[in-house]
């Protein structure tokens, strides 16, 4: 009975600054001697853990399913984050989301506070079978959560502190962070011999299984095709041919470069002619070596047909591939390289962020990037294939501007997935104004379906986004297929 008494009375002030024990280098709860020991086999009543470990669970009479996912949603529903409404904190008073059991996000004075940040399936060392588990879902993956100012940590049991939303949400913050300037000069590891990323953790890795977000490649891979509600049947045949109509290509027209201004036909949705009937060639620039970017036949046709007029531009390490193809011009260039053709061109070969494959064992081998084409009187800037990173800013600035850009807009969403290597239509404007292009054609989009964006929708997205950005949509334009352009005549 006296221990019973004892054992609730307080041993120190409500201030508590005693709590260390330097000889175990432990701390330990100040309060009581039922306190003091936690944790420890000293603080276990054995008595009262044995009736805990034998017990079951208590039902409540009036709600004897209360475990049951029906029950659970009428009484105790998970209402879906609203990411837009916190997306930042309140102008006045204070805004309060439970996110379940003692994580809550609290946004009030321009900041927001996260506390005990476990928003995994599982409270556990791994997320697996049998280890205990949330009863609700969870209301948002961490991903949605706005820009954290401050996270609070209680203490480090798994129901209070989970790695994986640890780990994402560094994540979130460090890898987009910058790791170099815009011209990216260290891209090559000669350890494994493979070119990187250098903007950032989260392109370093592109093309390699470290570089895979699991989570979301598993979202994209068994997403379904995404549709317009406006274009419910945009891929079928004669919505295309009335919305993206393929012109047939003018060989006459386009037989030689015209005397003023730039010619512009483009190959997108069908093959708008073979490639027998494209003009002389003098320049071919590559900007990697994707199947969608590289193909074995047009190089093959164009190498047979016109042979060695043709001056190939490519990425370090491809001048092989294109010399056992029998091509007999080609140069090989590392990004910033600079080559001067005898009529007074000049090619320069720029950063982008992307990677390159195309067996099972050359990931990364290859260089990818940008190509800047410099004639007497105008310039071209074939963009190519890229996430958004730092670069396009410094290649403006110190090649720009350019009379025309091919810039992509298309294969963007899911954005958790391929936001690293594909820009979507908003992050094409962005290049377009930072590379200082006077006009721009929007291209990797409409041919192959590689994202699960409705067919349709990235020149609708791409005139929303230059309203936006106070860009006239005569300056960033989408083309009919095989449609002949005349800039600047």
């Amino acid at each position: 009975m006296g221990d019973e008494e004892d054992r609730f009375a307080p041993l120190c002030d409500g201030y508590g600054k005693d709590h260390y024990d330097k000889s175990s280098k432990t701390f330990f709860n100040p309060w009581n001697r039922e306190s003091k020991h936690l944790g420890t086999f000293m603080g276990i009543n054995l008595k009262e853990f044995g009736k805990f470990a034998s017990m079951r669970l208590a039902t409540d009479p009036e709600e004897p399913h209360a475990t049951s996912e029906s029950v659970l949603d009428e009484k105790l529903p998970v209402v879906s984050f609203n990411a837009s409404e916190c997306s930042k904190p309140p102008d006045k008073g204070i805004r309060c989301v439970w996110l379940g059991h003692a994580t809550c996000l609290v946004q009030f004075d321009r900041i927001s506070v996260l506390t005990d940040p476990a928003l995994s399936p599982r409270c556990a060392p791994v997320q697996a079978w049998g280890l205990p588990k949330r009863l609700r879902k969870i209301p948002c993956p961490v991903e949605e959560l706005p820009p954290i100012d401050i996270v609070v940590v209680s203490h480090n049991h798994y129901d209070h502190l989970d790695y994986n939303t640890i780990k994402v949400m560094g994540d979130e913050e460090d890898r987009f962070a910058p790791l170099c300037d815009g011209y990216g000069k260290d891209h090559y590891d000669k350890s494994s011999k493979t070119f990187f990323n250098p903007w950032n953790r989260e392109s370093k890795h592109l093309g390699t299984f470290m570089g895979i977000n699991l989570k979301e490649f598993g979202k994209f891979a068994s997403m379904r095709l995404a549709t317009d509600p406006e274009e419910p049947h945009a891929t079928s045949e004669s919505v295309l041919d009335e919305k993206l109509p393929v012109v047939s290509f003018n060989a006459s027209e386009c037989s030689k470069p015209p005397d003023k201004g730039l010619g512009l036909p483009k190959r997108l949705r069908k093959i708008p002619c073979p490639v027998e009937e494209l003009p002389p060639i003098d320049i071919v620039v590559v900007s990697h070596n994707h199947y969608d970017h590289l193909d074995y036949n047009t190089v093959k046709i164009l190498n047979e047909r016109q042979g060695s007029r043709i001056h190939w531009f490519v990425g370090l390490g491809l001048e092989k591939w294109f010399k056992d193809m029998g091509c007999e011009n080609v140069k090989e260039m590392d990004w910033w390289d600079e080559h001067e053709l005898p009529n007074k061109v000049k090619v320069i070969f720029t950063p982008t962020q992307h990677w390159s494959k195309r067996t099972a064992f050359d990931t990364n081998k290859t260089l990818w990037g940008s190509w800047i084409v410099k004639g007497p009187n105008h310039s071209f800037m074939h963009v190519g294939d890229t996430g958004y990173c730092q670069t396009f800013k410094t290649i403006g600035d110190v090649h720009g501007p350019f009379d025309l850009a091919a810039v992509p807009i298309g294969a963007y969403h899911p954005r958790g997935f391929l936001r690293p290597q594909h820009v979507n239509p908003e992050e094409a404007v962005q290049i377009h104004q930072e590379i200082r292009a006077k006009k721009s054609i929007a291209i990797h989009w409409g041919t192959f379906q590689l994202g699960k964006e409705p067919f349709l929708e990235p020149p609708k997205l791409l005139k929303e986004s230059l309203k936006d950005k106070g860009v006239d949509e005569n300056d960033f334009f989408t083309s009919k297929i095989g449609e002949v352009l005349h800039l600047f005549s």
